[in-house]
Parts: C-alpha cells; sequence; structure tokens
C-alpha cells in the first residue's frame, strides 16, 4: 500500500545473488509502456532487500478463468470476451517485437496475463525477458521457460527470436478455444491438436462446449487454423506477431457481423441503435453503466442545487451517488427519438472500456426531453486552465507528464471511435482544451472530452464559447464533421499551453496575444522566443522544450493529412517526457541536493526509459572485444578508441570507447532517433553509465573513407585501399549527401552533427556510405580553442567554428564540401608532405575550382584518357557549397542538389 492508499504488487528477490536477474527484469520492463502491459511503479536496490513494485490488478489472471473453479461454477467467458483478450495480447507482443530492440518475453502463458475487472489484459512477469539485438536474434545456453509453452526449436538450438514468443501464443490461442490445460500428464496441447488436425479429422470435440454451437465453429475453426501456424516447427514459416494481430482482428470483426446480422432478423432497427423504450430491456447492452431514474437523478445532485460550472448552452452539476462517491452530472437535450438514441449508442460505447486519463462515465437517465450523463467526479476539480492562471511556476517534466496522460486519454477515446465504425463517432470526438482536463493532487490529468453536448441540436459553431473556438481548427468551427484529426489540433493548442504555460490567448508588452499565430510567428523567426516566458523557461530541458514545441508544429499543420496521429504523438512525447524526468534527477543529484519531491509522481513507468538505461552489459562488451584487447582495435582516435566486437548472436559491430573527456557529450537520444536511416550508422547497443560510455555500432567493413583514401587513420605508413573509381566517388557522396540532408531537413527536430569529416563516413557494400558520430559532440569552449588546436584538427572545419566554438547546419555543410575535395583531389585536408604552400587543401584547391582550371585539381589515380567525364567532375566544383574561409553560407541547411553529377 503506498502513501496515497493506492494498492501495489511488490516482487521480491529472495537472493542476493540474483541482483544481475534482478537488474535484467528492471531494465527490460522499463522498456516498454503500454496499457496491456503492467505499469512498473518503481523498485528497491537495497542489499538482501532487491523488490519490483508494480501497479495490482485484483482479479486474477486467464489461468484463473480458464481453469479455476468455484462453487458457483465456473464463469461465463463467451467467444468474444475470449477474442478481445488474445487481441489484445498479441498487440502487446507486437509492439515489443516491433522496438528497435525487440524485446522477448520469453513466458507467454495465461498465468502471466492478468485481467482487471473489465477481462482487459496486462502482461505480466518478465523475470526471463530479454532484450534482442536490432535484428531480432540472440544465441543462448540458457533455456528457460515453462512446460508447455517453450518453443521446442529453441530447446534444440538456443536461438531466441520473436519467433519463440509466437509459438507461446500459439499455445494460449489453443488454451482459448479448447479450455484444456497446455500440458495434461506427458501429452502436451500442441502435439495433441497438431496431430488431431493433420489427420484431418473432425475438431468439434477439442472445443469448449460453452462456445462450441454451430455458428461459432467457423470462427474457432479459423482460430484454430491460425494457432497452428504459429506452432509450426519451422520458424521462418511462423507468422509475425502483426499478421496474428491482422488475422485475428478479421476474425472478430467477422464474428461481429454474424451477430449484427442475427440481431437484424429480430429488430425492427439497425443492430447498433437502441430504441429508447428497450433501454431496461437492453441493459446488458451497457455493461457496468447504471441505468438512473429521474428521481434518483434528483436525489443524486440535491435537486440540481449543486452547481458544478455553467457555460453556453451547457450545464455541470455536482452530485452524489450514495453517501461517499462524488460525481459529476451533465444535462443534454434530447427531444427526439434520433437524439435519444444517438445518446443509448455513445452509453453503449463508452461502456466497453475505462482509461485513467479519461473522466469515465458511471451511468446515465435517459428522459423524453433532457437526458443526464453522470460521470466520475475529477477529484480535486481543479483544470488545466485555472492552473496556469493561478500557479506561479510547474517543473517541466511535471508539465510533460500532463502531456503523455492527455495524450494516452486521446487514443483510448479514439480506439473507442474506430473500433466503433458503424455508430455515432462523432459523439466521442471534439470539446478537447485545458479547461477540460482536470488534475487531481498529483496533477496525474483526466480528460472531460467525451463531446456528448452535440446532442444540443444547435449549430456547431455557436456551441463553441470564444475561449474555446481557439483550441478548434477552422474548418471544425465552420460547421465540418469533426476527425481524429480534429483533437490532434487541440491537442497540439493544449501542448503548447503546457509548454509555455500560458493561456491560449495571452497578455504580453500591454497586449492580448495567441500561441497558435502570434507566438508560434515569433518562435519560427527565433528559436529564442521562448524565453520571453522566464518563469518556466528551463536552461537544462532546452531541447526538450523545442522538441516539445515541434510536436505542437506537427499537430497544427493546416493540411489535416499532414497531422500525425495521436499513437505517434504519444510516442514521440514518452520518449522527451521520459529524458527530461531522469535528466531532473541527475541534476538534482549534481547539485549535492535530494531529488526534488513533488507532488506527482511522474510518469512512473518512464523513469527506467530505452534512451538512458544500458541495452548491454560491461562483462558482455568485455566478451566481444577480448576486454577490449589491442589484437581488435580497428582505430585510435583522440576522444575514443574503436575496436571489433562480436555481440552473443554472432553480428560484428565496433565498440567504440569514449575517454572521459571534459566536453564530449553522448546524446543517446537524438543517435537512437537517427539510426533507422539508412545514410546514417545503426547503433545496436549501448552502455552508459558514469563516466565509462561505450556505444556498439554496425560493423563497416570496409572502414571509412578516410581509410580507402588516405591509408587507416593512426597507423603509421598505412597506404590507401584500392583506388575508387569515379562512379564510386559519385555514389559515395550521393549516399552521404543524403545522410547529411537527413539531419538538417528531415530530422525533427534539425541534428548537427559537428565532426563531418572523411573518417566519420563509412563505406559498405556496394559503396553505401553511412554518416556516423551522430550524437557524439565535442563543445569547444572559445577561451579554450588554442589548447584544442593541437588536439582536434580544424582543417576540415569552418573557420566561424574554430574562432567561436559554436556549430550550425552551414559548418556542416562547409565541411561537406572538405570531403567531396577529398574524394575529387585524393589529398588529405591537410598533409605536412606536400611543399610548402599545399598543405591546406582547401587553401590550395580553390582557386583551382573554375571549370578551366578543374583538371589540375583531379586525384592523379583515376587515370588520364577517360578516367573521369571531364564535365561532371565541373558539375562537382559548381554545387552551391561555399569553401572561401570567408564566405557566409547561406540556405536553411545541406540539400542535395536537383542536378545530377
Amino acid at each position: 500500500m503506498l502513501d496515497d492508499q493506492s494498492s501495489v504488487a511488490v516482487k521480491k528477490y529472495i537472493r542476493a545473488a540474483d541482483k544481475k536477474l534482478f537488474a535484467k527484469e528492471v531494465i527490460v520492463h522499463s522498456q516498454i509502456n503500454h496499457k496491456n502491459v503492467v505499469r512498473l511503479l518503481g523498485c528497491c536496490t537495497e542489499e538482501n532487500a532487491l523488490m519490483i513494485v508494480m501497479e495490482f490488478i485484483s482479479s486474477g489472471n486467464l489461468n484463473d478463468v480458464l481453469h479455476g473453479s468455484s462453487a458457483d461454477g465456473r464463469l461465463p467467458f463467451p467467444l468474444d470476451k475470449r477474442l478481445n483478450i488474445v487481441i489484445e495480447v498479441a498487440e502487446v507482443l507486437w509492439c515489443m517485437h516491433s522496438m528497435y530492440s525487440p524485446v522477448l518475453h520469453g513466458d507467454i502463458k495465461p498465468g502471466n496475463i492478468l485481467l482487471d475487472e473489465n477481462l482487459v489484459p496486462k502482461i505480466s512477469d518478465f523475470g526471463i525477458a530479454r532484450l534482442l539485438c536490432a535484428n531480432g536474434a540472440q544465441h543462448t545456453g540458457n533455456i528457460i521457460g515453462s512446460i508447455g509453452y517453450l518453443d521446442p526449436v529453441f530447446c534444440e538450438n538456443g536461438i531466441l527470436t520473436p519467433k519463440s514468443d509466437v509459438y507461446s501464443f500459439g499455445v494460449v490461442l489453443l488454451e482459448i478455444i479448447t479450455r484444456k490445460k497446455a500440458v495434461d500428464g506427458a501429452i502436451t496441447l500442441a502435439q495433441c491438436f497438431s496431430e488431431a488436425l493433420a489427420k484431418g479429422g473432425n475438431m468439434l470435440h477439442m472445443f469448449d462446449e460453452e462456445i462450441s454451437g454451430r455458428r461459432n465453429m467457423k470462427f474457432l475453426g479459423d482460430i484454430g487454423q491460425l494457432a497452428a501456424k504459429c506452432l509450426l516447427r519451422d520458424v521462418k514459416m511462423r507468422p509475425e506477431m502483426v499478421d496474428v494481430v491482422t488475422s485475428l482482428r478479421m476474425i472478430r470483426k467477422a464474428l461481429q457481423s454474424e451477430e449484427e446480422n442475427l440481431s437484424q432478423k429480430h429488430a425492427s432497427v439497425p443492430n447498433n441503435s437502441i430504441p429508447s423504450n428497450s433501454v431496461a430491456l437492453a441493459a446488458h447492452r451497457f455493461g457496468h453503466l447504471n441505468i438512473f431514474s429521474e428521481m434518483e437523478m434528483k436525489n443524486m445532485t440535491k435537486n440540481y442545487r449543486m452547481t458544478f460550472r455553467e457555460e453556453f448552452c451547457e450545464c455541470l452539476y455536482n452530485g452524489m451517488l450514495g453517501k461517499d462517491r462524488p460525481v459529476i452530472v451533465r444535462q443534454l437535450k434530447t427531444t427526439t427519438e434520433s437524439d435519444r438514441e444517438k445518446f443509448l449508442n455513445t452509453m453503449r460505447i463508452l461502456s466497453q472500456k475505462d482509461h485513467k486519463n479519461v473522466a469515465n462515465v458511471v451511468g446515465f437517465h435517459l428522459g423524453k426531453s433532457i437526458s443526464e450523463c453522470v460521470y466520475e467526479s475529477c477529484l480535486s476539480n481543479r483544470n488545466l486552465y485555472d492552473t496556469i492562471c493561478s500557479m506561479e511556476k510547474v517543473p517541466l517534466h511535471l508539465r510533460l507528464s500532463i502531456a503523455v496522460g492527455c495524450a494516452q486519454g486521446l487514443v483510448h477515446i479514439h480506439s473507442l471511435a474506430a473500433e466503433n465504425p458503424n455508430s455515432c463517432g462523432t459523439s466521442l470526438l471534439g470539446h478537447f482544451r485545458s479547461a477540460n482536463i482536470f488534475l487531481d493532487k498529483n496533477f496525474a490529468p483526466k480528460i472531460f472530452n467525451v463531446n456528448l453536448s452535440t446532442f444540443h441540436g444547435l449549430p456547431f459553431a455557436q456551441k463553441n464559447t470564444i475561449s474555446a473556438k481557439y483550441y478548434l481548427d477552422q474548418r471544425d468551427v465552420s460547421g465540418q464533421l469533426l476527425n481524429p484529426k480534429s483533437d490532434v489540433y487541440s491537442f497540439g493548442v493544449v501542448l503548447l499551453e503546457l509548454i509555455t504555460w500560458k493561456t491560449v490567448r495571452y497578455m504580453y508588452d500591454g497586449r492580448a496575444h495567441v500561441l497558435t499565430t502570434d507566438f508560434l510567428v515569433s518562435y519560427g523567426t527565433d528559436r529564442n522566443a521562448i524565453e520571453i516566458f522566464g518563469k518556466v523557461y528551463d536552461e537544462q530541458g532546452k531541447s526538450f522544450i523545442h522538441e516539445a514545441i515541434a510536436i505542437a508544429v506537427d499537430c497544427l499543420q493546416l493540411d489535416i493529412q499532414s497531422r500525425p496521429e495521436m499513437y505517434d504523438v504519444l510516442s514521440r512525447l514518452r520518449i522527451i517526457a521520459s529524458a527530461q524526468s531522469i535528466r531532473s534527477k541527475l541534476n538534482a543529484i549534481d547539485n549535492n541536493k535530494p531529488s526534488q519531491r513533488t507532488s506527482a509522481p511522474v510518469n512512473n513507468t518512464a523513469k527506467l526509459h530505452p534512451t538512458i538505461i544500458s541495452t548491454i552489459s560491461l562483462d558482455e562488451l568485455n566478451d566481444a572485444t577480448r576486454n577490449f584487447s589491442d589484437d581488435v582495435l580497428i582505430v585510435n582516435g583522440f576522444y575514443s578508441r574503436t575496436f571489433l566486437g562480436i555481440l552473443k548472436d554472432g553480428q560484428n559491430c565496433a565498440v567504440k570507447k569514449l575517454y572521459p573527456v571534459e566536453g564530449v557529450q553522448v546524446e543517446v537520444p537524438t543517435i537512437t532517433r537517427m539510426s533507422k536511416n539508412d545514410n546514417v550508422l545503426q547503433l545496436l547497443e549501448y552502455f552508459l553509465e558514469g563516466n565509462i560510455r561505450i556505444l556498439a555500432y554496425e560493423y563497416a567493413p570496409r572502414g571509412s573513407l578516410h581509410d580507402i583514401l588516405h591509408g587507416k587513420k593512426g597507423v603509421k605508413g598505412a597506404q590507401p585501399d584500392t583506388t575508387l573509381s569515379w562512379i564510386q566517388r559519385v555514389k559515395i557522396a550521393v549516399s552521404a549527401a543524403k545522410g547529411l540532408e537527413f539531419l538538417h531537413l528531415k530530422a525533427d527536430p534539425t541534428v548537427i552533427h559537428t565532426n563531418i569529416k572523411s573518417s566519420k563516413i563509412l563505406i559498405f557494400d556496394d559503396d553505401v556510405a553511412k554518416i556516423g558520430d551522430i550524437g557524439v559532440s565535442k563543445k569547444l569552449i572559445h577561451s579554450r580553442v588554442e589548447h584544442y588546436d593541437g588536439m582536434r584538427n580544424f582543417s576540415h572545419e569552418a573557420p566561424e567554428c574554430a574562432t567561436t566554438g559554436e556549430y550550425s547546419t552551414k559548418s556542416d555543410v562547409y565541411c561537406f564540401g572538405v570531403v567531396l575535395l577529398e574524394l575529387l583531389t585524393g589529398r588529405k585536408p591537410i598533409d605536412h608532405t606536400l611543399p610548402h604552400g599545399q598543405y591546406s587543401l582547401v587553401t590550395w584547391a580553390t582557386p583551382r575550382l573554375s571549370e578551366d582550371k578543374v583538371e589540375q585539381c583531379v586525384d592523379p589515380r583515376l587515370g588520364l584518357g577517360g578516367g573521369y567525364p571531364p564535365k561532371a567532375v565541373a558539375k562537382v566544383t559548381s554545387s552551391k557549397i561555399k569553401l572561401k574561409p570567408d564566405c557566409p553560407r547561406h540556405g536553411k541547411g545541406f540539400q542535395l542538389p536537383r542536378r545530377r553529377w
């Protein structure tokens, strides 16, 4: 039991020797933030007290429901409920397997699928889960799992892949439709079912009697066939979890259509419509919702004397359900039968699922002209709008946590609308604004967002107060039909309010401004415009503020198709929220202060995030590199040493071990965000702990461009590799340019590399070039530039960087121009073996880049008489990359020229 009286589940490791297993479980569990995974709330690492704290799920597990017994017999368990459970479990596994470093659960079985009071599943027990490498495979000699669910192929070869979870899920599918245990004596359910299926016999005897009626046989057969595919011995033939999810959803949709058709045969109204005179008879359609009488509503609100909030065309009342359950009552006009049917169908939809970040519906009253919806109370009843107006300062990590909670609530609402396409979806959308976001004492948000006011029968534009219209896309105000992207726009406005801690209309410099126009115009011109909000500006969190504003700008796109989906917004917010939360804790430690205690346990699931937590142990890295032996040393640089390593799955990697040098920063969020581009070097693993910073990248078998052109860097007397042809040089230049273009123009926010040079451009097969060292920056202090001059070769850097220590996209462009000169000439940026006056490549080549002189610069190794096309050389030198030291470089960043070389 926590201080706030909420129940939790505590898992205690008994043996101190299990510390590695404990750390591994915490790391893996912390990577996953999903509604169908038991939330990790925290952990205790004290000696002999290793404990993991998780949310408490009160209604047991799927094994209890399938195989348990009670005095009253087994609970009814219809096929649609079973399908909902396995679909949500499959969606979690799909999510886990799709992560950059895939997560393998390793022990999927009914006992590890917990169920809440609404039979919503949550996967638990990550004790033997593993983080896989990016290619999704891992070899291990430690075979662990549950008999009956363990992949037999894994038992034979020790190779773990996501398909191992697919096998276990196939067994769970069989249990769902047969209600038989996975192991019965010496015979497994998987073996028994596969043999029966292979014989082609009647499978009816295997299915659970409760669901094996004639109408369900086709669906049971389809589920059985899908389970059989998951259980195939040939791992490659097993489906991916995304395919399993798609198949199960199609089966559920077919089942729902069958039920709807059956209902239509026995009713004169559409199956999704519930006649108002049949509410009592159709009570089962409203799940856990209460159906109140008119007298009960009057007693609940003390005859409507307890007004909660009055607005234009809307009135909310406080109420009390029973003796100690506060509620909020919303009145709605339902003067026509159509209004009443829409109202009832909305109640039916809302009864399907509750969510912690949504003010959930408790019940309703259907009247002839006025109907009422009863919501759970929003605790302190303090809304975000009033909080912004009244509170002087709220920490950035707390504001980001509120944003994440709101996004989670909207994703839930949108999923309800998507799962009920034949219902009046517009009643679920709209009305999202800060005044409708209520915060409890811990600042956890609840959205009061269900737009039931659409039943008032008034034109939409009339129903919005002056303040509400600023949250709406103009096409929504003009009467267009609401859709999920309407909420995305409104969320963008609220996100700006949270980041700036200003209401959508605010006073500045003596006049009124609007965040979505005045502020964004100023911010677009000068990113430092955020500093006008001094009371919440956080220098340490500067990058997170800019990333959050970038998300808001995407949400506010006028082109509705350009706006992201809410689940994409949520994913981006979770990353920056968790990273900022951790940074605030680290700053407190650095300042020798206890971590700042706020009244809110901010996004506890994100305390250990994949952008911060190491994905590989130091022991594993020692094994991979033979304890960082010089025998496998690839590069010995000023700031790091790079070794050839072999990961457990046999994959080669380049392991970069950074020296604890002042000013060298590692920005893992930036690296992981960029790693999925074809022309950016992929990060495979990382270990960050104190001053030990080690990054494992994909291995470039051909080395760097510097190695190929000039010989292995740092190796005395090294000779260049085989001479590159002109075509090869062009291919390398174009693919490297694509990588730089991605960083400058397509990455959000823009990434400045700061150290583009030939040794940072890695060459792969087919002359594909990838830019490396992204997110590893060297911050030069202006007063110490002279000191660093001997350590860092400024020959490839823009002159302004050497004098100011500041970098921009333009300085990256300058550096890339030097690389182009290296490709063209075959010379090093600085070569003291050459005659005086030719030391500097830029100084020597610049006056020779005119079309009539450029052939003087061409690498003589290309040969004379057809070794290269002169016109193409002239095009390279005419590319708009200015190399003169004092020549300003204009433009937004690097962009590939439209003409081809």
